[in-house]
């Protein structure tokens, strides 16, 4: 069985505005974040994607009226032309730099029948929250705000590869877009409208068995809601809303970095009985400096103004190295030995104790998190490696949830994909 991507006609901003309207990722940014990056920005595409930025800070950041105000945010970039869409379905190529690593995808919507029957492969759970989040941000604006980031297998073309291909069109070509984003990341796109290329591209892929989840579990997961939410609706929406858009890059251009861990709370454990059983599975070092993991199943911990280094005793790794795939991972780890037992976070997909940091923001931001108040403990990680996690996905097994992180990413607001077009 092979996976299907079909070209659509994408609703994108016209070239002179792309720089103002293109953001980060609604899931990278935090809402005070978000108001920085937008307050003296009415075109950035965070007042659709993340709303909350048009209210007080003490919002509720999931009520209604948020997702009302991002309809309304999205429907006066259609009206004042800032967002234009195609005239025809397209496929488009989306190439990205930074800091000297280049990575090239193609963007076209890709089928919730391949999602459900396991064809798009997922290798981690869902928080529940954020999966309803993103359900009731489709639902209010009728649209897949921006695409998700899958990858394949890319040694396993006979003839010419979808790489091969996409570097032809880009050289050929002049890109519609080129600009640096926000977070230093230089963004190409090129508009592959030309049937002939859109047909051997969709046969090249034909070939594909599977395609992974890289980035965006949560938006795959509430498309695939949405398209049973708009089942036997009028006949273009129920059609549309079968496809949703994503950016499909070969595994070996992807980089994974670590997804850390900031924790409230000590479970009612007094200070003492918590280092006791901490010192049973690990070996604790006292740290100078922040401890960034250079092995798997060593830690880092900032607890109390101080960093520690957490090893994994050898009686410990032994065992897990006995384990299921996913019980082999650096999240599962932390989770079974120190969230859940110690700590008593149990279930990672509904706890509001925990929260999730992306590795390449330094641990600085880390401690921050800690010495705010707002939070007890942070824990630093060995990130996942791409063989370990094409191995959990090819044999159907599921990690934590955010147990990986993906740099660069996507920009959004530059490929909406609206139900009914």
């Amino acid at each position: 069985m092979s996976i299907t991507i079909k070209p659509f006609r994408a609703l994108r901003p016209a070239p002179e505005y792309v720089a103002k309207v293109a953001s980060l990722p609604y899931d990278v940014v935090e809402s005070s974040e978000v108001r920085e990056y937008a307050r003296n920005n009415k075109l950035s595409f965070l007042h659709v994607d993340k709303a909350e930025v048009d209210f007080s800070d003490n919002v509720d950041i999931f009520s209604p009226v948020i997702y009302q105000k991002a309809k309304e945010n999205l429907d006066f970039l259609v009206c004042n032309k800032i967002l234009i869409y195609d005239s025809q379905p397209n496929y488009y190529i989306y190439r990205i730099y930074r800091q000297g690593h280049v990575q090239t995808g193609l963007a076209g919507c890709v089928s919730v029948d391949d999602y459900e029957r396991g064809t798009i492969k997922k290798h981690e759970l869902t928080r529940h929250d954020r999966e309803q989040d993103r359900l009731d941000h489709i639902k209010a604006t009728k649209a897949h705000a921006s695409p998700v980031l899958y990858m394949y297998r890319g040694d396993i073309f006979k003839g010419e590869s979808p790489s091969e291909i996409m570097d032809k069109w880009a050289n050929e070509n002049k890109s519609v877009y080129d600009f640096i984003a926000i977070d230093g990341a230089r963004h190409l796109l090129w508009v592959v409208d030309c049937l002939h290329v859109q047909e051997l591209l969709r046969k090249t892929f034909g070939t594909v068995e599977c395609l992974y989840i890289a980035d965006g579990h949560h938006r795959s997961a509430a498309a695939a809601k949405a398209a049973q939410l708009y089942k036997d609706t009028d006949k273009d929406t129920e059609m549309q809303s079968k496809f949703f858009p994503a950016v499909l890059f070969p595994c070996s251009e992807l980089k994974i970095f670590d997804h850390n861990r900031v924790v409230s709370g000590m479970n009612g454990m007094a200070s003492t009985s918590f280092w006791e059983s901490l010192g049973v599975v690990f070996e604790i070092q006292k740290s100078n400096t922040p401890v960034k993991p250079e092995y798997n199943y060593i830690f880092g911990m900032y607890f109390d103004n101080g960093w520690y280094k957490l090893s994994l005793k050898q009686r410990y790794v032994e065992k897990v190295s006995k384990q299921a795939v996913s019980k082999r991972f650096n999240t599962s780890v932390l989770h079974d030995y120190i969230l859940n037992p110690i700590l008593g976070i149990s279930d990672l997909q509904t706890c509001n104790r925990i929260d999730f940091v992306g590795g390449t923001r330094s641990t600085k931001e880390l401690e921050h998190r800690v010495n705010s108040g707002n939070m007890d403990f942070a824990f630093t990680l060995y990130p996942t490696s791409m063989d370990d996690l094409l191995t959990l996905s090819d044999t159907n097994e599921i990690a934590p949830p955010k147990s990986t992180w993906f740099e660069p990413k996507l920009c959004s607001g530059l490929l909406v994909h609206v139900l009914g077009v």
